[in-house]
């Protein structure tokens, strides 16, 4: 049930609305229900204990502010399809930011304008 309500909700979210804010003008609707389909295939494989290097075949980090901890991520078919993630950070890496951090908690994708950093 929480499938179709994500589904759904996504599916009004990113439909052009009669003041043309959203830019899907070239897409159909059949390619725009293709990529949310895909988006929620690769946010149900993700799980606890994955890395960092997992999150990003298929999400990239969102512009802005970032920290090692957690993460605004974007799908890389489509930037208004976002997510949020909590990471336990590589003890034994010292950068900003670890392949090898592993995830903690993932929340829920949701549709967002992308960011204008």
């Amino acid at each position: 049930m929480r499938y179709y309500i994500v589904v759904a909700t996504l599916l009004i979210a990113i439909t052009p609305s009669s003041s043309g804010r959203i830019a899907l003008a070239s897409t159909s609707p059949e390619q725009s229900c293709t990529t949310i389909e895909d988006a929620l295939l690769s946010y149900g494989r993700l799980k606890t204990g994955m890395t960092r290097a997992d999150l990003q075949t298929d999400f990239v980090q969102n512009g802005g502010l970032s920290f090692r901890g957690e993460g605004l991520y974007v799908y890389r078919k489509c930037a208004f399809i976002k997510i949020k993630v909590s990471f336990e950070t590589d003890s034994n890496t010292r950068t900003a930011f670890s392949a090898k951090d592993t995830i903690r908690s993932i929340f829920q994708l949701y549709i967002d304008y992308p960011s204008n950093d």
